[in-house]
């Protein structure tokens, strides 16, 4: 299996970055929260968490239930999100 690698060359779907941009900085986050704190369904949040994980942006936690943390490249471009113009 391949390492996971960022590709900045596809940019991320509006439902990646509603995502990324809810997750708490240095906490787990579940669907749940995810998805009340961006106002999606809870499918449409895993898709979205599958994908940025798939990308190496956030990381899923072991555990019973799943919750995701984010990266620190995931990190990084959250700060870009931020600083950009909308």
């Amino acid at each position: 299996m391949p390492a996971l690698t960022p590709s900045p060359d596809r940019a991320l779907t509006p439902a990646q970055k509603h995502a990324l941009l809810a997750m708490p900085p240095s906490a787990d986050a579940d669907i749940a929260s995810v998805a009340e704190a961006t106002g999606m369904r809870p499918n449409g949040v895993a898709l979205a968490l599958r994908g940025l994980e798939r990308r190496g942006f956030v990381a899923r936690q072991p555990g019973d239930s799943p919750a995701w943390r984010i990266t620190f490249t995931g990190r990084a471009l959250m700060q870009r999100l931020t600083r950009e113009p909308a």
